[in-house]
């Protein structure tokens, strides 16, 4: 059963503040193999071998910010995957959205460990549509990843669309 996976805590935090961190959820060697894998999938991408790969602001066009498609033949790696399913990633998205049967829309790795790269300020889907949840799992120490404590349930205020028309990368309050 998948809701015994995440807590009435964790689950009162995802409501609440739009968002819950499980850390620790991948033993060591899980995650050294993991991160292996992941360097053998930036190569592909950095080399040409695999072409779904997103490049932001480089005028060179050779930062590599994410690559697509993971479960990809020509892209995907069982070590990665293991990581995946140890971290109960699954598991934890169906009893946050309370379905047993979630259906995934993207699949991406960012790629942080040689170039840095900064989002926009974004929401990926408005409130108040179809169920929905993010799911990241951090192979390396993260530390700007940012979210708007409840902004899940309300549209941008007009202070922060107004700060966002100056620019995309602005400081929101909270």
């Amino acid at each position: 059963e998948y809701s015994s996976f995440v807590s009435n805590t964790e689950r009162e935090d995802f409501d609440t503040r739009g968002y819950v961190v499980f850390p620790k959820v991948i033993a060591g060697a899980v995650l050294e193999k993991a991160r292996r894998a992941y360097r053998r999938m930036l190569e592909k991408a950095e080399t040409g071998l695999y072409p779904h790969a997103r490049i932001y602001d480089d005028l060179l066009r050779t930062n590599i910010a994410g690559i697509e498609h993971l479960f990809h033949p020509r892209i995907y790696e069982p070590d990665l995957f293991a990581a995946v399913v140890e971290s109960r990633l699954l598991q934890r998205a169906q009893s946050l959205l309370n379905t047993a049967a979630p259906v995934m829309l993207l699949n991406r790795i960012h790629c942080t460990t040689r170039y840095s790269h900064t989002g926009n300020w974004h929401r990926d889907a408005d409130p108040g549509t179809d169920p929905h949840i993010q799911c990241a799992l951090f192979l390396y120490d993260e530390d700007r990843f940012i979210v708007v404590p409840g902004s899940h349930k309300r549209k941008s205020t007009d202070e922060e669309g107004s700060l966002l028309r100056k620019s995309i990368k602005e400081v929101l309050p909270g």
